[in-house]
């Protein structure tokens, strides 16, 4: 993956999308980190990690987070509108 590809994450029913901002590499795997789209399902999956964090009390910044990029999938976006918009016809 590299800097700026478009990137999504399936996280239980939610679907996350994307923008990958830094990439690292450790042994054999690449690493990434994404500043994700301000969606509902990204703010509710926020919501809900924020409420779990204060249970456990730690601290987890999202978007400090280092992702393995096996944990992604890389698209197209332009591609991908035009594809759901077939759903139309």
């Amino acid at each position: 993956m590299l800097i700026n590809d478009t990137v999504l994450q399936v996280k239980g029913t939610s679907v996350l999308f994307g923008r990958v901002r830094e990439t690292k590499k450790e042994g054999r795997w690449t690493y990434v980190k994404v500043k994700w789209a301000p969606t509902a399902a990204y703010k509710a999956l926020q919501e809900n990690l924020r409420s779990l964090l204060k249970i456990r009390r730690k601290d987890f910044d999202p978007e400090t987070e280092w992702i393995r990029c096996d944990k992604l999938v890389k698209f197209d976006k332009e591609q991908a509108i035009e594809d759901i918009n077939k759903l139309n016809d």
